[in-house]
């Protein structure tokens, strides 16, 4: 806990140094921009107000901390929760993870593309729109529901022929309660991660994969999820072995 601790810290500081170091470069120029582990990206100074004793800038500076201490949390709550349910339940709160934000994702894109009508955070995210996270988070929490009940089935047919351990049940209403809470906290962390990006002037946190930008333009939305399913499992676990 000490190591991710002291980690959050380091690039915290290094996130602050360089939104301050954005205030004496020339228009123009670049400066290196977390985060290092998971893309190296540099960022082009727009000219736009970066004084860290602005006020939009403190808002960035605040938005930049929180993530960058979020960072390492939110990993460390999945090595956790792995860690205490084993690799059989740890696929499910995977998927549960992993859907809750890419389901809610695929959904709002479609509801907001036919029926987006008012825009959720126009500053920050253009494209989105309420229609568009209502339709994202009814989408989670269904195909989220589904994805359990095939687990489930799927784990209950294999255990007699030895290749699962354990049957399991899945408490599916509590699926049904705790998925659109963390559609809403996916759609937070991706909004977040946009304020960092427009206040620098950059479309993606990094090019590693062509179409989707870096690591974190894909994993932004899911920072917030993990720790809230690590919460979860301990006050209301969602799959109990049988």
């Amino acid at each position: 806990m000490l190591y991710f601790l002291l980690a959050a810290a380091l690039v915290a500081l290094d996130q602050f140094v360089k939104i301050q170091v954005m205030t004496h470069i020339p228009v123009g120029e670049h400066v290196p921009f977390l985060p290092h582990l998971l893309d190296l990206t540099y960022v082009r100074n727009t000219g736009a107000a970066f004084s860290i004793f602005s006020e939009h800038t403190w808002a960035l500076a605040v938005v930049s901390l929180v993530m960058s201490i979020l960072l390492a949390v939110s990993f460390y709550c999945l090595i956790l929760l792995k860690e205490k349910v084993g690799p059989q339940q740890g696929v499910f709160y995977l998927l549960m993870i992993f859907g809750s934000a890419w389901w809610s994702d695929s959904g709002a894109y479609f509801t907001g593309t036919f029926f987006g009508k008012r825009k959720l955070c126009p500053l920050v995210s253009p494209k989105k729109t309420v229609e568009g996270l209502i339709g994202g988070v009814i989408t989670a929490a269904v195909c989220n529901a589904l994805v359990a009940l095939l687990f489930q089935t799927f784990c209950n047919w294999v255990v007699p022929w030895g290749y699962i351990r354990n049957a399991v049940t899945i408490n599916i209403p509590a699926v049904l309660l705790a998925t659109p809470v963390a559609a809403l906290l996916g759609v937070l962390g991706d909004l977040s991660a946009s304020i960092i990006k427009r206040q620098c002037g950059i479309k993606d946190f990094g090019k590693i994969m062509p179409g989707h930008g870096g690591a974190m333009d894909r994993f932004d939305s899911v920072l917030f999820i993990r720790p809230f399913f690590y919460f979860i499992f301990n006050i209301c676990p969602l799959i109990s072995a049988i």
